[in-house]
């Protein structure tokens, strides 16, 4: 084997080594991303039963006495 040929075996694993390290950090990236969206997802499933629960309470009708009731025991207590 030549001096031409080592230089160019030399240049031939360095450039597959660093495309090989640019691969593996892609990999860990979208790994992180896809990671991060299922954990969004999750909250955001959480957040709507949340809301669901609140608009399920606030709409009650015993809801809306319960709250008049109140009114008129702070306005009572402030007057």
């Amino acid at each position: 084997m030549g001096v031409f040929e080592m230089i160019a075996m030399i240049v031939v694993v360095t450039m597959a080594a660093s495309i090989a390290t640019r691969w593996f950090k892609y990999l860990e990236r979208t790994q992180s991303a896809r990671d991060a969206e299922g954990d969004l997802r999750r909250e955001v499933d959480m957040l709507r039963e949340r809301v669901a629960t609140l608009e399920r309470i606030v709409t009650e009708p015993t809801y809306d006495l319960h709250k008049r009731f109140d009114d008129l025991r702070e306005s009572r207590r402030a007057a």
